[in-house]
């Protein structure tokens, strides 16, 4: 197939030419009849021309998505270690030719095997060609044998238009399309739609405010009439900074690709969290300008003409309170007072929920009930005359529909559009929870799941369940049924407390555990970009509505309308930097029906003591407390768990991170603590640039102050001994605090030691 291309010595002018004309096989991409009207505006100053560039993008989706596609490409990792598979992106530009455009750095070098996943999830086989990366100059090709098409049952597909970079200018609409974080297979998830507008133009690269993550290199980026102008290929810290090689760059070096030429410095990729580029010399440095939010999506003129949709939507909507800070919204889903919030984002510990309404009064809310899986907590405010969002319609919406997120002043938070027309959001391999046993159903009316294996250091394992243990009921959940234990654990995350009946011999007792997670290689579990401020509990919702609105966390909670002012739903999670998810009418309804009456995964709340929330640790038979990342309870508005990868390993750990806040708080449950003094170790890990913050760690009797210190990189922890405690037979909690807010991780927290003191 390669030697066919080679002869037929396409140039980057023919192949543009190509592409511009009729395909009588499949077809191409024809400009929608609203591009050059949405084209001609770079920002709307009316509802109507809002409506314009919807309709514009509604229809490109439609259009383009066939274009798109996702790749696994297999490449060695070195002696002694087992090859791996790297995930991307790319756009079909010539079907006659079998050939697609990537990023460099996916393709990473001529003659790798491909699997091409189609737009409908339809797979094919392909090979890489010439890569080129050098500096921000980041393209590469693949080629594929177009006879497969012929002999595969799939949707129609469309080769992409290449347009001209040169003539694009700060503020013109954009789309960007990307497997994010890797191909879904299970179910299907097409590539999402991301709108933005260009940042910024510097020849060899366009900057753009259209949230990209890892998994999205190599994708295209259109312009709204139709044209790719750029290849994603990287980010920086915050969601606006994203960039695209410049597909200027490509049709240069496209004789060298076809020809399985390699070449260029080796660039970052998608996965770096704290730097955009490496110091190479040979690397031209990108130019994130200072960002303009007037040439940008939330342009404040824009989001003032979007007012207009969230009026009412403000009435719906309060702010939860926490020592006078918002840590989430809440949405009245009844005129009786009742309010749904995200459960996650409140203390446990608080009896009552200060909440401030639209009209700025403050008032206690009582909590009633909690949604395990949805993560709802319901409210019930004091009586009074409340305006209650009209979950008991529904609108239908599809990808490219225009939601803006609305906030208790009436006032957009943000908008953005429907990234996907369906998509479920089931818990990821990582937020899984893992119980650590193999078991089979028990054949009774009682039912039960006989215990037949269990995992060394597993949940199960350190609650003292054994082989032939039945396990009858998690709580209060009864297994029965075939699977009927595979189903319960569904329903909870990494990291939940579980009361488990269980029976051993003609003896019952209830035991309790914390739910761990599972191993997996560092490679497969890279979760790119994570500087972005995320919600704890981000995903395992089921059916949702994507949207690209950007969101802090604290402002899940509130109220998704449409152009019209339609209420379509509640956000419920800022899931990573390229997506938030929110709760259609439909769900609500139910949830609140089910939260009413008492129904799975619903829990009456009461306000939790921290020392009943984890089983209490052990030392070990050097009386020394090992303190994991994994078994610490997180409180506060930004702390939570992150996977980072250990490459030397080849696997991943557990650790916390996003220590931002001076509110947030690390504990940890100690088993019967001996009195005495014992050495503090913290195992950490932290950048130069970020060294130095302060935070505090102790006990109800005393506690140390120290400081973050630089480590190798984010990711190569090391041991440092703080200090001193003295620990009484009362002091069995430990506690780890930052003592100022910053806007970067005090560090990375892996481990806590409490080595004891002896003469």
């Amino acid at each position: 197939m390669l030697d066919a291309l080679k002869s037929r010595s396409l140039r980057p002018q023919s192949i543009c030419s190509i592409l511009l004309s009729s395909c009588s096989v499949v077809g191409t991409l024809a400009p929608s009849p609203h591009a050059s009207a949405a084209a001609d505006e770079e920002s709307f100053s009316t509802i109507e021309e809002a409506r314009d560039i919807e309709k514009t993008v509604i229809a490109l989706i439609d259009q383009l998505r066939p274009s798109v596609v996702g790749l696994e490409i297999a490449f060695s990792q070195g002696r002694g270690l087992p090859p791996a598979v790297a995930g991307g992106s790319g756009t079909i530009i010539d079907l006659e030719n079998g050939l697609i455009l990537t990023a460099g750095h996916v393709g990473r070098t001529a003659h790798l095997p491909v699997k091409i996943y189609l737009h409908d999830g339809t797979r094919i086989e392909g090979e890489t060609l010439g890569q080129y990366l050098d500096g921000q100059e980041d393209c590469g090709l693949i080629a594929f044998d177009p006879k497969q098409l012929e002999t595969t049952d799939h949707a129609p597909l469309t080769q992409a238009r290449l347009g001209d970079s040169t003539k694009v200018e700060v503020g013109d609409w954009v789309l960007a399309f990307g497997h994010t974080h890797g191909v879904e297979t299970q179910p299907w998830r097409p590539p999402p739609a991301r709108i933005g507008r260009i940042t910024g133009n510097h020849d060899y690269v366009l900057t753009m405010d259209s949230p990209l993550n890892v998994g999205d290199s190599g994708g295209p980026l259109f312009t709204l009439d139709g044209l790719v102008v750029g290849i994603n290929e990287s980010v920086s810290r915050h969601p606006h900074e994203n960039a695209a090689t410049a597909i200027e760059v490509a049709l240069d070096r496209f004789d060298q690709m076809l020809f399985c030429v390699s070449g260029g410095a080796t660039l970052p990729q998608l996965e770096n969290d704290y730097q955009l580029l490496n110091d190479v010399p040979s690397t031209y440095p990108i130019i994130f300008d200072p960002y303009d939010s007037r040439s940008g999506r939330d342009e404040p003129s824009m989001l003032d003409v979007l007012t207009s949709a969230t009026w009412d939507a403000g009435d719906w909507v309060v702010r939860i309170m926490s020592d006078g800070e918002q840590v989430s919204l809440g949405l009245i889903v009844d005129e009786s007072g009742l309010v749904f919030t995200k459960a996650s984002e409140i203390d446990p510990r608080n009896e009552s929920i200060e909440v401030v309404t639209a009209s700025g009064l403050s008032i206690k809310a009582r909590p009633l009930a909690i949604d395990g899986k949805l993560d709802l907590l319901l409210l019930e405010l004091p009586p009074g005359t409340w305006s209650a969002a009209p979950i008991g319609q529904d609108h239908s919406i599809e990808a490219g529909t225009i939601l803006i997120s609305a906030g208790p002043d009436a006032q957009p938070i943000s908008f953005g559009i429907c990234e996907l027309d369906t998509y479920r959001s089931d818990l990821s391999r990582i937020d899984r929870a893992f119980l650590g046993v193999g078991s089979v159903p028990l054949d009774s009316q009682e039912g039960g799941a006989v215990i037949q294996q269990v995992v060394p250091g597993s949940s199960a394992s350190r609650a003292g369940i054994r082989t032939g243990d039945v396990l009858l009921s998690i709580d209060q959940q009864s297994l029965r049924g075939r699977d009927a234990l595979i189903r319960v654990l569904s329903g909870y995350r990494a990291g939940d407390t579980i009361e488990i009946s269980r029976r051993r011999g003609d003896v019952r007792d209830v035991i309790r555990t914390r739910l761990g997670y599972r191993n997996f290689s560092a490679f497969e579990n890279e979760v790119g970009n994570s500087a972005s401020r995320l919600n704890r509990h981000d995903t395992g919702f089921g059916d949702v509505i994507q949207h690209d609105g950007l969101l802090l966390p604290n402002q899940c909670g509130g109220a998704l309308v449409d152009l019209s002012g339609r209420f379509i739903g509640m956000n419920i999670a800022r899931s990573d930097r390229t997506k938030s998810f929110a709760l259609n009418g439909a769900v609500i309804r139910a949830a609140l029906k089910r939260m009413r009456n008492g129904g799975e995964m619903v829990k009456a709340w009461k306000p939790q003591d921290p020392r009943t929330l984890q089983l209490p640790i052990k030392p070990n038979d050097d009386g020394v407390y090992r303190l994991d990342a994994s078994s610490a309870q997180l409180f506060g508005p930004s702390v939570q768990f992150q996977l980072i990868p250990r490459r030397r390993m080849g696997r991943s750990q557990i650790c916390i991170g996003a220590l931002r806040s001076a509110r947030d708080e690390v504990l940890w449950v100690l088993d019967d603590p001996s009195p005495g003094a014992y050495e503090i170790w913290v195992e950490q890990s932290c950048g130069n640039e970020a060294a130095g913050k302060s935070y505090e760690l102790g006990t109800s009797r005393g506690s140390i102050d120290s400081v973050a210190l630089p480590t190798a990189n984010w990711f190569e922890a090391r041991p440092i001994m703080i200090g001193e405690l003295e620990l009484g037979e009362d002091d069995p909690v430990i506690t780890f605090q930052p003592t100022q807010d910053s806007e970067e991780s005090v560090m990375l927290l892996h481990r806590i030691e409490l080595r004891p003191i002896t003469d």
